[in-house]
């Protein structure tokens, strides 16, 4: 009986020391070293004009001219929509009058209209 008890010291002994190699191999290899570590930028010196930072002559005029039309926003963002909007589908919606919340005070079943449902809850 003494052999088995052995060989599991030995196995389990084995393995840790397996396992205890490739966690260092691991941990090793996977680091970066210490001289590959760079600062960082200079920042750009806050005092001075791009142009006169980069060198630039000062009659550089852009390549492109402003469009004549509103370029402020992109036409997808536009208060006027080709489609019923969902966040402007509400704006303008009042509290419903005495004669529709009694009548919707009435109902079992929710209502089939939009504005109806939102009241009736």
């Amino acid at each position: 009986m003494p052999k088995p008890i052995r060989n599991r010291r030995l196995r389990a002994l084995r393995r840790s020391a397996v396992a205890l190699a490739c966690a260092s191999v691991m941990a090793l290899t996977g680091l970066p070293g210490f001289t590959l570590a760079t600062a960082a930028p200079k920042p750009l010196d806050p005092g001075k004009r791009c142009d006169e930072l980069y060198g630039l002559p000062s009659s550089t005029s852009p390549t492109v001219d402003l469009p004549e039309f509103d370029a402020s926003r992109a036409k997808s963002q536009w208060d006027e929509y080709e489609y019923v909007n969902p966040a402007k589908e509400w704006d303008g919606l009042g509290p419903p009058s005495a004669a529709k919340e009694a009548a919707l005070s009435q109902l079992t079943k929710a209502p089939a209209t939009q504005p109806d449902r939102v009241w009736w809850r």
